[in-house]
């Protein structure tokens, strides 16, 4: 979940941000973009228009959140040298992909087939109006603004019962929006970590713009609340740990 502080939201973290916050869906990884309208990057007023939907305005891109790959380990730890299937998503482009608006909420889906007979769903909700999501027996207020990603593995083949997935996700800066000289971009781009017993957070900072993203320790496993952990591997990675199911997995990060 992407989320500003209380009482703001957008990837700008300022007020009133519906007109300004705009997400976009890749065409040829499971990924997507969060961004600004190009007229509020450049300082202009904002537009009248709703801009959640990209197609209607011009995007500048800052942060980039996509599946990098899933691992099926043959331990209950974040070791990744004990993995015995790994699926890379990176660079598969997903099968079915569109977006629909209702009252509350801006909704994105894309849908990708792994070769090994499993479906990866991935449910992007970009709120326009306070909303209270129940998950796994868990109640979130979202206030307009925040972004949610839940994540669905659908038919994993796995190994063996005693295996559990790791799937990393990983939150970057977007390319086009990069500072063009290496020695600036230090100082304009940063991220941090950070665990409780609530949930892990990253923070991502690109120029004057901040992106807070909140990793809920709750999954759904075969329509079962049960509780999953992070690691955090750096540079942007996030660890999330699955335990073995039967048919289907949902995470809500």
């Amino acid at each position: 979940m992407c989320r500003c502080d209380v009482g703001f939201g957008g990837s700008n973290c300022s007020s009133n941000p519906m007109n300004r916050t705009m997400i976009q869906m890749s065409n040829t990884s499971s990924s997507f973009t969060l961004g600004v309208s190009s007229s509020q990057s450049n300082n202009n007023s904002s537009n009248s228009n709703n801009n959640n939907n990209s197609n209607n305005n011009t995007m500048t891109p800052l942060f980039t959140v996509h599946i990098d790959s899933i691992n099926e380990v043959i331990t209950t730890s974040f070791d990744m040298n004990k993995t015995v299937k790994m699926m890379k998503l990176d660079n598969i482009p997903p099968n079915i992909s569109y977006s629909n608006q209702s009252s509350e909420y801006v909704y994105y889906m894309m849908q990708t087939n792994l070769e090994n007979g499993a479906i990866i769903i991935e449910e992007i909700y970009q709120f326009t109006k306070e909303y209270n999501f129940s998950f796994a027996g868990q109640t979130q207020n979202y206030q307009p603004g925040i972004t949610k990603l839940s994540i669905s593995i659908i038919n994993w083949p796995f190994l063996n019962v005693n295996d559990s997935l790791i799937l990393l996700l990983h939150t970057s800066f977007s390319s086009s929006s990069s500072p063009s000289s290496p020695s600036s971009s230090s100082s304009l781009q940063e991220m941090s970590y950070n665990a409780t017993k609530m949930g892990s957070y990253m923070t991502f900072k690109m120029k004057k713009y901040t992106l807070h993203e909140e990793l809920m320790p709750y999954a759904m496993l075969d329509g079962h609340p049960h509780s999953i952990h992070f690691a955090y591997l750096g540079s942007g990675v996030a660890a999330i740990q699955i335990p073995h199911f039967w048919g289907k997995a949902v995470i809500d990060p």
